[in-house]
């Protein structure tokens, strides 16, 4: 692949996995102290047995990425410190990427790879060697976002299985285009029709067996 153009405003660089490092030190720096890149509000494609991305994985691996353009998953830490000339590295989860949602258990088998653990050594060394105000930094940038997060969306939106945390975030959005920002603790009943196509659209495992709360005001 061809080497990526970095601009000036180094705060502006955007990337996912399926983009090359820069060269350049402070640059790659930079790239490197994003993370992973772990994109959440967008709708996952399915693929041929009707399987896709999870965003629990994230929370599960903490390595893992998934890149947007080529509907894969990669290691965040492979990627960026594992050599692909080495013999013990794992190509799928570093240049071709990987997509068999079916057989995810593959995480858990790299995760405990001589490959995945010698590149996990390097960044947390990596990140040793990080000036003290860039780990600062990096720190609050992780506080803000998960604060506009919760702003945005509640707390639900972080907490509990994926199922629950998407149905609060459609139940949040529907209410807001419909009636704006109410404000802490006023709520009002949503349309059923609207409710039973979000539980639709998100239901829990083993939907027959599983009692929803319902609507109730929030003093009650």
């Amino acid at each position: 692949m061809a080497e990526a153009s970095v601009p000036q405003d180094l705060s502006s660089y955007e990337y996912e996995p399926s983009c090359p490092l820069p060269s350049g030190r402070e640059a790659r720096d930079h790239v490197i102290s994003k993370g992973p890149c772990q994109p959440r509000d967008i709708n996952f494609p399915l693929d041929n047995r009707n399987r896709k991305f999870l965003v629990s994985w994230y929370e599960k691996f903490p390595w893992l990425e998934y890149s947007v353009s080529l509907d894969k998953a990669f290691c965040f830490v492979c990627r960026v410190f594992n050599a692909q000339t080495s013999s013990r590295s794992e190509p799928i989860f570093i240049k071709t990427g990987f997509s068999n949602w079916k057989k995810s258990e593959v995480f858990a088998k790299h995760e405990k790879s001589d490959c995945h653990k010698h590149s996990l050594q390097a960044h947390r060394h990596w990140k040793s060697q990080k000036p003290i105000h860039h780990q600062i930094d990096e720190e609050n940038e992780r506080q803000e976002s998960y604060r506009q997060q919760n702003q945005q969306y509640g707390t639900l939106a972080t907490d509990g299985p994926e199922h629950k945390r998407n149905r609060h975030v459609a139940y949040r959005q529907l209410t807001r285009w419909c009636w704006g920002i109410l404000g802490k603790e006023i709520r009002v009943p949503l349309p059923s029709c609207a409710v039973s196509c979000i539980r639709a659209h998100f239901p829990p495992p083993g939907l027959e067996d599983f009692e929803f709360e319902g609507f109730h005001f929030a003093d009650e």
